[in-house]
């Protein structure tokens, strides 16, 4: 939200939106800033109409120039805006506080346990390549996490990195997909049952 905004806490959004729905600026449609703002809708009970904008970083700037009056993102598209005291970040939708940002709350330690999303990006090779191939690809990624100059980045960027194993990584993914599947409904677009 604009950081001038009255809202500090998913209950302060819960209480504003009792009265009319929360205009929310977010990314495309299915993503997971909209699966997050269709879990507040049902779990936390905030009434949100969500508008969905070409990226994460239209959305921030809409939050940021007061075009809605929340947001839901990624958090590299807020966090510069967010710095320089142009939005303020409530919360994240995470299953705990980034170590990066350890003065930002979850949702769930708002009192909302099934407002939680964990994002995961992946490498992937096509079906059929041989191990030789995908051994040699696993050294590289171990080698490149590991490296001094990419961990220094990641943490003046103040971006927490949790790399994973091919196996780990597919255990995670199956995860991920699971609780999407129990959300059906809330992703069909208009509103959810």
């Amino acid at each position: 939200m604009p950081f001038e905004s009255s809202f500090r806490t998913v209950e302060d959004l819960k209480k504003a939106s009792s009265s009319q729905p929360l205009i929310t600026a977010g990314p495309g449609l299915g993503t997971i800033p909209y699966i997050a703002a269709m879990l507040m809708k049902k779990y936390a009970g905030v009434d949100i109409t969500y508008v969905p904008f070409n990226s994460g970083s239209e959305s921030a700037l809409a939050v940021a120039g007061g075009k809605t009056q929340i947001g839901m993102g990624n958090f590299d598209s807020y966090h510069a805006l967010h710095e320089q005291k142009k939005v303020r970040v409530i919360a994240l939708v995470a299953p705990q506080r980034d170590p990066a940002y350890p003065d930002i709350p979850t949702v769930a330690e708002q009192g909302y346990p099934r407002v939680v999303l964990a994002e995961m990006t992946g490498v992937f090779a096509p079906p059929g390549l041989p191990k030789e191939r995908l051994d040699i690809l696993m050294k590289g990624f171990e080698k490149a996490v590991a490296d001094p100059d990419l961990k220094a980045a990641a943490a003046k960027a103040q971006v927490s990195l949790l790399p994973l194993a091919s196996e780990e990584f597919f255990k995670a993914s199956k995860r991920m997909h699971e609780s999407v599947k129990e959300m059906e409904d809330l992703l069909k677009v208009g509103e959810p049952k």
